[in-house]
């Protein structure tokens, strides 16, 4: 062992030698040497000897800490990334050098979110001005990358939406269309989730017509028909596709007499509405050797379409958790918990790019339904393709295209067009996709090898939601009736203060089960992301396979309840404006959730500060 440790030694001293003279490739090396050096044998990982293992986790996390930082040197960010997260595992707790190495490497990334954690977290490990300072100059840093990025976003997208309408126009398709065509896709990653955008003007094209719910409803019944009869033939190398329902978007956000965005209106989503905007979803599980398959819950997406489908595509968002390049929000923005939304690329990339539009009725460019879960299905499967693909019936998973796509050629020019951006928007696709798989392998460790003490909060393995009834079972005795029975929300509240409301929730049995689950969590070991950059110490319950429930809960208990609260004229509620109109909080359909754990010599307290929601529950 001795010897062993001298030879560890000896090679991170010559590797910091020769980063001295800058020769960081070969610095790098002798690094990753050590490290493997210093990592365990089997017998050791299982000795009872904890100084022997104490010793050889610190040489391993210097040495690994040493390789990050050679990583950064030469470029090789995805590496410094992967080394100074092996750093902290090996030490089995965070390190101010780890983290700041691993933020400088992520905001090189664009991985602006992650990088900013990482910093808070280094931040709070160490007071001294000298870390403090180093810190605080990588926040500048990134700072300014960010927004940065965020002009380049928008002028990407629309100097690559320009340059699209102009590559279609110079291949044969109408300028008209070119342009309804270029819209539509801006409209799709623009504007707000439930927004109503003004139909196209009638009579501006003989061949437009706005659809309508039945229409809708018909080609959606027609998918699933097509989906059960595909059951009979399913096996793990094809997709596993579940389509629900058309329905009535749960709000919708209108526009005033001159097309701006106005105001919020709360709808009933079980009661069919003729009135667009409407919403479909769609839960899918790719093949068994895709990136994003998952052994726990298939993904789950929400399409919103306008009357303007199929001249427009739905807008999409992922509902249940997803780390993906082509789902990040509008704009390339990095809110992780709840925007999720489909970006420029995937609409480009995976529909206009590959030809999956059609010509139908003549003269006017549509998508179609089949093709859009199609695309869905191979975001989840691999890259974007570049250049020449087969044919969309030889790729279809849920209907086959009615004619060839008139405009597959473009997939070869755009292979002529850049394969630099290519190959970068393909390393992004697949480190989003590790670190999709990574969330995912935390869930599925958790999920089936410990203990659980309440596994009745986790759907099936087949479905992507939970059963109803388990959830009323949960709830106290006096919001269940008031929801169930006298369907009276408000009656289960009582107003504490202007805007503030209390009211039972869970039985005293759900509320000790909760907190043993998290009990259970915290003893797996497995790592878990910290709920904000104010706290510590707690878990974001999405990322440990508790989402189902609690947007089963959003559903069925907090909706409505907020829905009564905030409505216009509701008990001891300040008036929101006009009668028709509804609040913003009294409809939402996603949620960031989490436990926070306080004690005096971790997070003693929670600062003020203001929550980036519609309406906070604290339970």
């Amino acid at each position: 062992m001795e010897a062993r440790l001298a030879e560890i030694e000896r090679l991170r001293g010559e590797g910091n030698a020769l980063m001295e003279k800058d020769a960081a490739r070969e610095a790098k090396e002798l690094y990753a040497r050590a490290a493997t050096l210093a990592s365990p044998t089997e017998e050791e990982d299982t000795s009872s000897n904890d100084e022997v293992r104490a010793t050889l986790a610190s040489l391993r996390a210097a040495c690994l800490k040493n390789e990050a930082a050679a990583s950064l040197r030469l470029g090789e960010y995805d590496e410094a990334v992967t080394a100074a997260t092996a750093a902290m595992d090996a030490e089995g707790a965070p390190s101010v050098a780890a983290l700041y190495r691993r933020a400088v490497a992520q905001r090189m990334l664009g991985e602006f979110e992650g990088a900013y954690d990482d910093l808070v977290a280094a931040r709070r490990l160490d007071a001294s001005d000298e870390t403090q300072a180093i810190v605080q100059g990588e926040f500048l840093k990134l700072r300014r990358a960010f927004t940065e990025a965020e002009h380049a976003a928008e002028a990407t997208g629309a100097t690559r939406l320009s340059e699209l309408e102009t590559r279609l126009v110079n291949t044969g398709m109408a300028a008209q269309d070119a342009k309804r065509l270029v819209d539509g896709l801006e409209k799709a990653v623009e504007e707000p989730f439930y927004a109503v955008p003004p139909p196209h003007a009638q009579g501006e094209s003989p061949t437009i017509k706005t659809t309508t719910f039945e229409s809708l409803s018909a080609e959606v019944a027609a998918l699933r028909e097509q989906q059960l009869r595909g059951e009979e033939e399913h096996h793990a190398a094809k997709p596993s596709i579940s389509v629900g329902a058309l329905r009535a978007c749960p709000a919708v956000i209108e526009r005033d007499a001159s097309g701006d965005l106005a105001t919020c209106v709360a709808r009933d989503e079980s009661a069919t509405t003729t009135m667009p905007p409407w919403m479909l979803d769609v839960s899918i599980r790719p093949p068994r050797d895709a990136a994003y398959h998952a052994t726990t819950t298939p993904t789950c997406f929400r399409l919103v379409f306008s009357a303007d489908w199929p001249v427009a595509p739905p807008k999409i968002r992922a509902v249940t958790l997803l780390s993906h390049a082509e789902f990040d929000g509008p704009r390339g923005s990095h809110n992780a918990h709840h925007a999720r939304r489909a970006v420029l690329d995937f609409y480009v990339d995976r529909l206009v790019e590959r030809g999956l539009v059609t010509k139908d009725p003549p003269g006017c460019v549509s998508f179609d339904l089949g093709d859009v879960i199609t695309a869905l299905t191979d975001a989840l499967t691999g890259p974007a393709v570049v250049g020449p693909v087969p044919s969309p019936k030889d790729q279809q998973t849920c209907t086959p295209t009615s004619q060839p796509a008139p405009f597959a050629f473009l997939a070869g020019q755009r292979q002529q067009r850049s394969g630099q951006h290519d190959a970068a928007a393909v390393a992004h696709w697949r480190r989003q996709a590790r670190a999709d798989r990574a969330k995912r392998r935390v869930m599925d460790d958790f999920r089936e090898k410990h203990a659980h003490a309440a596994p009745e909060l986790y759907p099936t393995p087949s479905s992507p939601t939970l059963d109803d009834g388990v959830v009323w079972s949960l709830i106290a005795p006096a919001t269940r009736r008031a929801l169930q029975d006298t369907r009276d929300p408000a009656s289960a509240c009582a107003a504490v203060t202007e805007g503030v409301w209390v009211f039972d929730l869970f039985e005293v049995e759900t509320a000790r089960k909760l907190l043993a689950e998290i009990d259970c969590f915290y003893a797996s070991g497995l790592p878990a992301q910290r709920p904000n950059s104010m706290n510590n110490y707690g878990v974001i319950v999405n990322d440990i396979g508790l989402e189902p429930f609690v947007t089963a809960l959003q559903r069925l208990v907090l909706t409505p309840i907020a829905r009564a609260l905030f409505a216009p004229g509701a008990p001891n509620n300040p008036p929101w404006g006009d009668e028709t109109l509804g609040h913003p909080g009294a409809a939402f359909d996603s949620h960031h959730s989490f436990i926070v754990k306080y004690r005096a010599d971790e997070d003693p307290h929670l600062d003020v500060h203001t929550d980036d929601s519609d309406v906070t529950f604290n339970v």
